[in-house]
């Protein structure tokens, strides 16, 4: 929890606390390769099944294809620990 009486949202990029969880020598994101033409990345999840993920993911990239930009579609189910 961030050391004052609010709680952590986990997100440090609007935080002020100096809490041990908050990694100074990390941005989070990655370098791509050199020769990527990837521009941007939307991550689109949830905790939950049968939210809409899928849909959604798909009438974006119609929409974008029709906007006449390339686009890829990744579909990758990633679990944790249970």
């Amino acid at each position: 929890m961030a050391e004052n009486s609010s709680e952590c949202t986990h997100d440090c990029s609007t935080c002020s606390s100096d809490c041990p969880s908050r990694d100074k020598n990390s941005d989070m994101k990655l370098s791509l390769s050199e020769d990527s033409s990837v521009k941007h990345v939307i991550g689109v999840m949830s905790g939950k099944g049968g939210v809409g993920k899928s849909i959604v993911t798909s009438m974006m990239a119609v929409e974008m294809r029709r906007r006449e930009k390339r686009t890829a579609v990744l579909d990758a189910d990633i679990t944790g620990p249970s």
